[in-house]
């Protein structure tokens, strides 16, 4: 007789949901923030951990959040939100940022920033628009290769709301 094998189902359930979005790109001159509010306050910065006040009720999959969180997950461009325990991650860019300060050999946090991560509340065209920049941010591997950074990016992630709606 041969051996029977049991072999178990496990049934996974996940909720999904689905939501639209409109996505703009423009190819203006790349311009810093002239209001924007620090968040590291000059402080260097490598798995950085904010929250950020949207300004306004921002609806992400059928939840409406009033903050996003700039986590620190190991991506510099990263953001979250929970509501009641369920978290969004948004990734605003793809490579693991440092502040171009960032001592990698001590890994201590100095007032010696060379990247600021900023926000800023505008409102345009009856659109309340949260903005957020990252300033001359680094490249994680370049910098904790050999402690030199000569890449940099700048870039914002804006986040709308149309108020006509």
């Amino acid at each position: 007789m041969k051996p029977l094998f049991f072999i178990p189902l496990v049934i996974f359930s996940t909720s999904l949901s689905a939501q639209y979005y409109t996505f703009d790109a423009s190819t203006d001159l790349y311009e810093n923030l002239d209001k924007s509010k620090s968040l590291n306050d000059s402080m260097t910065w490598e798995n950085p951990h904010y929250d950020i006040p949207i300004g306004f009720d921002f609806s992400l999959y059928d939840k409406t959040i009033k903050k996003i969180i700039l986590n620190g997950f190991g991506w510099g461009g990263s953001l979250t939100s929970s509501t009641k325990g369920i978290y969004t991650l948004l990734i605003a860019y793809g490579s693991d940022l440092v502040d171009r300060g960032c001592n990698m050999i001590s890994d201590t946090i100095t007032p010696e920033s060379k990247s600021n991560i900023s926000y800023q509340l505008d409102s345009v065209n009856n659109r309340k628009i949260l903005k957020i920049q990252w300033e001359n941010a680094g490249f994680y591997h370049e910098l904790a290769d050999d402690s030199v950074s000569s890449d940099y990016i700048n870039f914002q992630l804006w986040v709308m709301k149309d108020q006509t709606i």
